[in-house]
């Protein structure tokens, strides 16, 4: 997500950006799929990096999530919990909206795809980031191509939850948080991960996100 900051307080966000945050991998293709030639790593390999964001419309659903009552991750955490700081601070922040429609539909989705929020996850990214929320990409998985007006609402309702709670604002006011955290994820990248995953799944793409929730 696009999200920088002030280098001076980089120490204190990378110390604890582990426990504060879950890194979703969403290794996403970003071009076509190929076989790869062989299974030594080539000079395109080579030259492949991961990039690491923080994607706004995901921490507006994970945000969405966290101040629901009844949802299947989040429930079961007090919200006086400060063990996850960024947790602690979006339901300090985001308490007022609980019972935005945004929140209701959520978990009805929840309900109807995956408690995890995989299923919605996948949705989510065929989408711009917020502030904008235009199909980016055409809908072709098998958990959404036959339910690409639902799917759509569902991001209506969401990206009214980002004006009305003035989601940016959050994110922005904790830029040097998650810059932190990016730095962090940085150091857990190997050189031999991307050529070890592809020789292992048996596909090649152009290049990978990774993205922090």
């Amino acid at each position: 997500m696009d999200i920088f900051v002030q280098r001076n307080n980089m120490k204190k966000s990378i110390s604890i950006a582990c426990t504060a945050l879950l890194m979703l991998c969403f290794l996403c293709a970003c071009a076509e799929e190929k076989e790869p030639e062989s299974s030594k790593s080539t000079p395109n390999q080579v030259l492949k990096r991961i990039e690491i964001e923080v994607h706004p419309t995901i921490e507006t659903f994970m945000i969405v999530r966290s101040i629901a009552s009844n949802d299947p991750l989040f429930q079961y955490r007090d919200t006086s919990y400060t063990g996850k700081p960024m947790l602690y601070e979006a339901r300090k922040a985001f308490a007022k909206y609980a019972n935005h429609p945004a929140v209701a539909e959520t978990q009805r989705m929840l309900n109807a795809t995956s408690a995890t929020g995989d299923v919605i996850l996948q949705g989510l990214l065929y989408f711009e980031e917020f502030p904008s929320k235009a199909l980016k990409y055409e809908i072709t998985s098998e958990n959404w191509r036959h339910r690409k007006d639902s799917l759509i609402q569902f991001v209506d309702a969401l990206h009214t939850f980002y004006h009305d709670a003035n989601v940016g604002e959050f994110l922005a006011a904790h830029a040097d948080f998650y810059e932190g955290a990016i730095a962090e994820s940085r150091t857990y990248l190997r050189e031999d991960l991307i050529p070890t995953m592809e020789n292992y799944f048996g596909i090649e793409n152009l290049g990978y996100k990774m993205l922090l929730l």
